[in-house]
This record gives C-alpha cells, sequence and structure tokens, in this order.
C-alpha cells in the first residue's frame, strides 16, 4: 500500500464493491473479504492523509473480523494495521494498546517478522512522544526480527527513524553510523 497509496485505496474501494454485489457465499474466507478490502483501503487512505477515514474503516474491518473469528494471523494483521491508522490519527494510546496485541498475536503465530513490523511500528508511536528511550528499545528490537535481504524497506525505515533517536538522545556517531547503514541498504 506505502508505494501507490491512491492506487491502494481505489483497489480496496473496487474490491468492497465487487464482494457487495456478489451473491453471499459461505464458508470462512467469503466472511473475511470484505473486512480485509476494509484494511487495503484503510492503509491507502492512511498514506494519502485521510487518517480519520482510515481509522475508521480500520477499526470496522477489525470488528469483522473479530465477529468472524478470523485467523490469528489475520486479527494480528488487522490489529497491527488498525493501530497504524490510529497513529496517524494522533490518537496515541488506543495505537499503542492495538499495536501490542498485534505484536502479542503475531509472537504467538511464530510471525517473526511481524513481530519485528510491530515493534518498528511502537518504536515509530514512542518517538512521536519524545520518548526515546523506549522507541530506541523497540527499534533495535525490531531490527533484531527484521531480514534486510528478505523485506529491507522496514529496516531501512527503522534504522533511519533509530537513527534520529540517538541524534535526539546526543549520540551523534551512532546516528552517523545508523543513517549510514541505513542509506547503504537503501542503494543495493
Amino acid at each position: 500500500a506505502a508505494k501507490k497509496p491512491v492506487a491502494a485505496a481505489s483497489f480496496g474501494r473496487a474490491l468492497a464493491a465487487a464482494l457487495a454485489r456478489r451473491a453471499p457465499a459461505p464458508g470462512l474466507s467469503a466472511r473475511l473479504a470484505p473486512a480485509a478490502s476494509k484494511l487495503l483501503e484503510s492503509q491507502g487512505l492512511l498514506y494519502v492523509g485521510e487518517a480519520g477515514d482510515a481509522v475508521r474503516l480500520a477499526l470496522e474491518a477489525l470488528a469483522d473480523l473479530e465477529a468472524a473469528s478470523a485467523p490469528l494471523l489475520l486479527l494480528s494483521r488487522a490489529r497491527y494495521y488498525a493501530g497504524s491508522a490510529l497513529w496517524g490519527a494522533s490518537r496515541y494510546d488506543e495505537a499503542l494498546a492495538l499495536l501490542d496485541s498485534a505484536r502479542a498475536g503475531f509472537a504467538d503465530d511464530g510471525q517473526d517478522a511481524w513481530v519485528g513490523r510491530a515493534e518498528a511500528a511502537i518504536g515509530l508511536l514512542h518517538f512521536s512522544e519524545a520518548r526515546f528511550v523506549p522507541a530506541l528499545h523497540a527499534f533495535d528490537s525490531a531490527l533484531s526480527r527484521l531480514d534486510p535481504a528478505v523485506d529491507p524497506g522496514p529496516v531501512v525505515s527503522t534504522l533511519q527513524n533509530r537513527a534520529g533517536i540517538l541524534m535526539n538522545l546526543g549520540r551523534l556517531a551512532e546516528a552517523r553510523q545508523a543513517f549510514g547503514r541505513a542509506l547503504e541498504l537503501a542503494l543495493r
């Protein structure tokens, strides 16, 4: 969604409309598809600056998935995306609760890379509120779980955010090193 947010939002709306037009089908995946399309649309809206609508859709999707007894991984991803949308709307306490829940769900489901993404999002939330030490711990935890060879984007952004934290803590040599690692990875 981050690479083409307008397209993601449009695709999510189109998918939701198509799902609404079709005849109701039995089965879990038929019940989960509309909620998944709301999540996709919410992230597109978040990235184009429509945080209020993103929050509304993400929370609706999460409620729909919970009502459908969705699998843990899907619920955890919905909590992660809803927490991200809430962060975008500066609703930090609500965001932190959902991101913590997502992190726990990812851990219970054995999804280490997603645990890392949740940790990075939690670090960013702490950074937003100038809680630099908890942010640094969250970013370090994220980097211990994210694999730059598999998914370099989250690693680059986490390294950049970690460098910003280090600057705020007055640890300039470490900040330069973190920025350098981020740049090196981004240029690969």
